[in-house]
């Protein structure tokens, strides 16, 4: 992918937000909030996570459960997977 593709994809990606980057205020938010403004973060994206896994809002206590920590499991397995990669990619780990 060319630099160019890339930012028609980032254009035409920012347009749906009204020319808004979601991710670059993310950034932004994260780097000034607080230790407890991150935790109510998290938790809330663990909760829009498995909102998404399901299909939909949870119909029981059951799923509640089930689903937020299925958005947690792939919340922390994603991080994990990144900082991995990052160390592999900057030679932090040996090779297998």
């Amino acid at each position: 992918m060319t630099n160019k593709n890339l930012n028609e994809i980032v254009e035409k990606v920012k347009k749906q937000f009204g020319g808004r980057d979601p991710i670059a205020e993310l950034n932004q938010y994260i780097q000034n909030a607080s230790p407890e403004e991150l935790r109510k973060i998290i938790m809330l994206s663990t909760n829009r996570i498995g909102e998404a896994l399901k299909g939909g809002e949870y119909e029981t206590a059951y799923e509640a459960a089930f689903y937020v920590n299925l958005g947690a499991e792939k919340l922390l397995s994603s991080y994990k997977m990144a900082i991995m990669s990052n160390k592999v990619n900057t030679n932090e780990v040996g090779t297998a």
